[in-house]
């Protein structure tokens, strides 16, 4: 065989295993920008989802779309002043929808944030609630934060007060470092009266 035969054929397969291995690497993108305005038409809220579906926590919007979730960036003072220092609130509609509100403070917040949002309000899918639902939700949020951190590092360059979501998230890792968490949710007057456990919890 002629070496630039052997060459070009060295070439060719090289090409191919790396043609495969982007395309076998590649996550998948199961939904379309069509999924995604079934749950919100709020494009820091599809930027969000977008992330989220490309991260280990894609499951997250496989749940909001299959379960028809709704999610909206909300005055909360308009719901009831007891909400309106809420970062974000899910609810289920009188028709069954499951409903995330989300503080309409925080619409300039990264996606990133967003996301990590959106994975705790989606495990609130009931009308049920309890300090052990609270725990795993607020657990859930941090590791997608901590996700979000390793996968975007500019994240850790934000300086504290830019953004209060941001905060609100880093807040939450060193209250999980220093295991505290389960003190500041049995702490918190929101959850004063919740019973330890609700269904699935």
């Amino acid at each position: 065989m002629e070496p630039l035969s052997c060459f070009r054929k060295n070439i060719f397969a090289v090409v191919v295993m790396i043609l495969g291995a982007i395309i076998f690497s590649a996550p998948a993108q199961a939904y379309t920008i069509a999924d995604y305005y079934r749950c919100t038409r709020d494009q820091p809220i599809i930027q969000a989802m977008e992330i989220l579906e490309r991260s280990p926590e894609k499951w997250v919007v496989k749940d909001m779309v299959e379960s028809d979730t709704r999610v909206l960036f909300k005055n909360m003072q308009q719901l009831s002043q007891f909400y309106e220092n809420d970062d974000a609130l899910s609810v289920i509609s009188n028709d069954g929808h499951h409903i995330i509100y989300i503080n309409m403070k925080h619409y300039n917040a990264p996606p990133q944030a967003l996301a990590a949002t959106l994975s705790h309000e989606i495990m609130h899918s009931d009308r049920f609630n309890s300090i052990h639902e609270e725990m795993t939700a607020w657990t859930q949020e941090a590791k997608t934060w901590q996700e979000m951190l390793q996968e975007y590092p500019q994240l850790q360059q934000i300086p504290r007060g830019e953004y209060p979501l941001v905060d609100r998230l880093n807040a939450i890792e060193i209250l999980i470092k220093e295991h505290k968490l389960e003190d500041e949710i049995r702490n918190n007057p929101v959850y004063k009266g919740l019973p330890e456990h609700s269904p699935g919890f």
